[in-house]
């Protein structure tokens, strides 16, 4: 795992711009998130998530129930960019 890495990416993005990151499991989207219909998707009411990073959800097994396809159809359908992309991970690149 390459935690250290982002931690530091975290901090700097914190410190040098104010830009707070955020790690959370497809159950937390679903629980702590709302997509609204202008495609904004907002953790607990008040800060919009512009970036989703995936770490996980490259396997059709990672999906743990419908609420994780849940969550996962709410962040393709939101304003926030993806990366890496839901064709690309179709294509089962990283």
């Amino acid at each position: 795992s390459n935690i250290c890495d982002q931690k530091s990416i975290e901090n700097e993005l914190l410190l040098k711009h104010g830009v707070v990151s955020r790690r959370l499991t497809l159950h937390d989207v679903t629980k702590h998130c709302v997509l609204y219909e202008t495609g904004e998707l907002v953790y607990k009411g008040k800060d919009e998530i512009a970036v989703v990073y995936f770490r996980t959800c490259y396997n059709p097994l990672q999906y743990k129930n419908e609420n994780d396809w849940n969550a996962r159809s709410m962040i393709e359908q939101s304003l926030a960019i993806k990366c890496p992309s839901v064709d690309l991970q179709l294509l089962t690149f990283k």
